[in-house]
């Protein structure tokens, strides 16, 4: 039997988010963060399209927000051609630690407030959000003041997927 990885993993995290400047509050606490806290899920799989596994993730994000009573975001199409292209350097790269510029995000897409939080791992876009985001950045997705979101995943070669979600209010 393999051992889990679930240790190693939420070790890692926890060192990435110290790293990063990362807490429960820090990410949401400043208008223009742009942390990125690296975590993993050791699953693989090469069933489902990089736009289900968006998309998947977007409607785990308002289901975990509807049940701690949040506001449903919306999805915003120029973050995400921006997720987009993080994710598809992520996974080129075979490297997590690709970021959205955050004044890009303002300049490009009119927007202030923005965060973004990159992963690694996870078969499907439910899976990542429920064994990375609330599990390591919780807070992140639960804030209040997110109005909108956006989200990407490409999948390497070797079959990891590489995940790029933005977080950001309208002006």
């Amino acid at each position: 039997m393999r051992p889990s990885l679930a240790p190693l993993a939420a070790t890692s995290a926890l060192i990435a988010a110290l790293i990063c400047g990362v807490s429960n509050t820090s990410a949401a606490a400043d208008e223009s963060s742009s942390a990125s806290a690296v975590s993993s899920v050791s699953s693989v799989s090469r069933d489902v399209s990089p736009t289900t596994y968006a998309s998947q993730f977007n409607r785990a994000v308002n289901r975990a927000r509807a049940q701690a009573d949040r506001r449903r975001l919306g999805v915003d199409t120029c973050m995400t051609r921006l997720a987009a292209a993080s994710a598809h350097r992520m996974a080129a790269a075979g490297d997590v630690n690709d970021t959205v510029s955050v004044s890009e995000v303002d300049r490009r897409c009119d927007l202030h407030a923005v965060t973004q939080q990159s992963a690694v791992g996870g078969s499907d876009g439910t899976r990542t959000l429920q064994h990375v985001y609330l599990r390591y950045a919780r807070d992140l997705v639960l804030d209040r003041r997110w109005r909108i979101q956006a989200s990407a995943a490409r999948q390497a070669a070797d079959g990891t997927w590489y995940v790029m979600a933005i977080f950001a209010e309208r002006t």
